[in-house]
């Protein structure tokens, strides 16, 4: 591609008008061609999920909606006493980090908050900062606790980015496990660069 620089203009911006200039051929969208049709389907994604969420270590408890504010009152104890946080869990009181910086998360002991969708193939949820004050919150607590609805598992990765086609977020991760690394000698390592344990409350309706 030659580029011609002129005066007026730049070279990044002379490029960047090349490419914007290109016209591609239009190509159908992948979920209208057929993708889903080998897609991995569960009876029980519920039950697959959480086989798929323990293998990759975390602790799954499954409830009806009066018990979570029990779940979580064990789990805070269970990791001894510091600072705690969630936000948007339902029966539970919003006492997220509001005042103070982003930094103040760093000295989170236990931070909740809930999930949009699981998925059941690999056990991942799909979490937004639509309510979280602090995102960062996620990746610096010692130990995280996600909440999600049963009826809002799906049974693989196509179905859950088909249900989020229509979501406008301005981030969102999907998060499987607490963090881990095998980097080293191939030596697993649970809670290398992010939260050390992740428990997952199930919620029945």
């Amino acid at each position: 591609m030659v580029v011609t620089v002129t005066d007026q203009t730049t070279v990044k911006e002379s490029i960047l008008a090349k490419i914007r200039a290109v016209e591609l051929p239009a190509a159908p969208h992948p979920l209208s061609d057929g993708l889903l049709a080998d897609a991995i389907e569960f009876t029980d994604s519920v039950a697959t999920f959480v086989h798929s969420a323990e293998t990759v270590g975390a602790c799954v408890h499954q409830c009806i909606s009066q018990q979570v504010s029990e779940i979580w009152e064990e789990i805070c104890k269970t990791h001894g006493p510091g600072l705690t946080a969630h936000v948007s869990i339902d029966g539970l009181v919003d006492n997220d980090l509001k005042e103070d910086g982003p930094h103040s998360a760093a000295e989170l002991v236990v931070f909740g908050t809930s999930g949009a969708l699981g998925v059941a193939e690999n056990g991942a949820i799909w979490v937004s900062d639509e309510k979280i004050h602090h995102r960062v919150s996620l990746c610096l607590t010692q130990h995280l606790v996600l909440v999600i609805y049963a009826k809002s598992i799906v049974s693989n990765m196509h179905q859950a980015y088909a249900e989020l086609q229509n979501v406008r977020e301005d981030y969102g991760v999907f998060i499987s496990g607490p963090s881990k690394t095998a980097d080293i000698e191939q030596s697993l390592v649970i809670g290398a660069h992010g939260a050390r344990t992740l428990d997952i409350i199930i919620v029945e309706e």
